[in-house]
């Protein structure tokens, strides 16, 4: 019986610097919810792709922490740099549906807590109480 041929990865492969497992980690456990965050914000795919791409980039050189502290700090920087993100750097829409999606983004995808969002958002914590709480009524009527 032969052997399955195993394909080189981060973990086996000889070539591949610290660094580079070191982001391909990154990108691996916290692309997919930066984006959906981006997404939330921005709306637009091709803004939240690169907001997420620059953030992951500049992420390289940040201290070593625990993902869920990293992930909190990415996605503090996912919302700042999204704000602004587009050609003209005009801001989000700050409509109550956009401020519920947002804020059920970085509690969602950015696993920050209701004080960590207001910090965010610049916001009270019980209006952001009441942005989550809106918006997840709103995301179950819609499931109905």
């Amino acid at each position: 019986m032969q052997k399955p041929h195993r394909r080189a990865t981060a973990v086996n492969a000889p070539d591949q610097t610290t660094e580079s497992v070191a982001a391909e980690h990154l990108c691996d456990e916290h692309s997919a919810a930066l984006f959906s965050l981006a997404i939330a914000v921005t709306g637009d795919p091709g803004r939240a792709e690169a907001v997420v791409v620059d953030v992951l980039s500049a992420a390289c050189s940040l201290p070593l922490r625990p993902d869920l502290e990293k992930r909190r700090e990415l996605s503090r920087r996912t919302y700042r740099l999204a704000v602004t993100a587009g050609p003209s750097h005009e801001p989000i829409a700050r409509t109550e549906e956009a401020q519920q999606r947002v804020a059920l983004g970085l509690v969602r995808f950015g696993a920050l807590d209701y004080s960590e969002t207001a910090a965010v958002l610049g916001l009270p914590t019980p209006e952001v109480a009441r942005l989550l709480n809106a918006g997840l009524h709103d995301l179950v009527s819609a499931a109905r």
